[in-house]
Parts: C-alpha cells; structure tokens; sequence
C-alpha cells in the first residue's frame, strides 16, 4: 500500500491513514472496531476504505478513536467498559461521532484518553486500575476532564502516560512492572509527578 502517513495496531486489527487523509482497516471485526458497519464476523485480510478527512487515528485492544481533520473524534468497536465515551455500554460498528475540538487521542486497551485543544485532557472507559486518573476504579461511559495544560498523552494497556506544557511528567494506573516510572511497583488512582 502505497503513501501511508501512519499505522495504529490494536489487538487484531490494524488502522492505516494515507497521506490523503483515507482511512483503511484490516483485520478482525469482533467488537466492531473496524466501523465500517459490517457484521462482527467479518474479517478483512484486505484493507478496506472506512472514511475520508482523517488527521490521525489510534487503535485500542478491540476499539477505534479517530480524529478528523476538523477537530471532530470520532468511535467505533468495542465498548463493554465505556471506552466509546458515548455515555452507553453498547458496541459500535459504524463510526460515529463522540465529540469535536480534540488536538490528539490515544487509545489503550479498554479505555481512551482525549486531548483537546484548549489543553484540558479528557477521558472514559476501563478504570479498574485507575488509568483515567479521576482517584477512583469506577469505569467511566461518559468523558470527563481529568486535568488541563496538558500537551500530550499515551494511553498504555492499563496506565496512562502524560506530559504537560511545563514539561512536567504525570502518571497514572497500573504500575505491576514499575510502568508508570516513579521507582516503584505501586499502582495509582490520580495521576502522580515524576522526576529524575
């Protein structure tokens, strides 16, 4: 496939942008996270056109978040823990819209983190390790703000990664492996400051 601008892999499925601002899908269609709005039993050994007007776009484990180049983000695929953000539990398999004024999103396993423009960082889904930041393991179907001056964000399998527009880095979630980078093994809930 030529002219590809990026790639985004989720558990089995694959999200490929062209430099013209397509976006194709391949792969498994269990939860519907290809949302083309074919039956998830479908699988594309083939990419397949899925929309047009794309600026980036982020794989989860069996969800889609992609961003249009309007600033509008838009959701497709699984959706048992909230990780659509469209305020219901039900899956998705067409792609739909979840809101607009978003700079970047970033997918993790079962749940999405939003940036928007104005720098505040949204999120919602899976919380049962406290990946969304909020001080508590509630899963959330609805975005909500965790926090503002935020210049980046990456959503891991079960914690979250955030840069600020002091330069100052905060995590969250999960930290079995020492993941979330503080020098220890201890999960958590909001997100903490880390330094060298």
């Amino acid at each position: 496939m030529a002219e590809v601008a990026s790639v985004s892999a989720g558990e089995s499925h694959t999200m490929i942008l062209k430099t013209n601002g397509s976006l194709w899908a391949a792969g498994s269609n269990g939860a519907g996270q290809l949302g083309d709005g074919s039956s998830s039993y479908t699988l594309k050994k083939t990419p397949e056109q899925i929309m047009t007007g794309v600026s980036s776009v982020s794989a989860g484990g069996w969800h889609t978040m992609i961003l249009k180049t309007n600033g509008s983000l838009w959701a497709a695929g699984a959706n048992s823990d909230g990780q659509l953000g469209d305020g219901t539990y039900i899956n998705r398999n067409l792609a739909f819209q979840v809101m607009t004024g978003v700079a970047s999103v970033s997918a993790g396993y079962a749940h999405t983190m939003i940036l928007k423009t104005n720098g505040s960082l949204c999120a919602a889904g899976l919380n049962e390790y406290g990946q969304l930041g909020d001080g508590t393991t509630e899963n959330r179907n609805n975005v909500f703000q965790v926090m503002t001056g935020v210049l980046s964000v990456s959503a891991g399998y079960y914690h979250t990664m955030i840069l600020k527009t002091d330069g100052s880095f905060w995590t969250t979630g999960r930290n079995t492996y020492g993941e979330l980078g503080d020098g220890t093994y201890t999960g958590r809930l909001t997100p903490g400051l880390v330094s060298y």
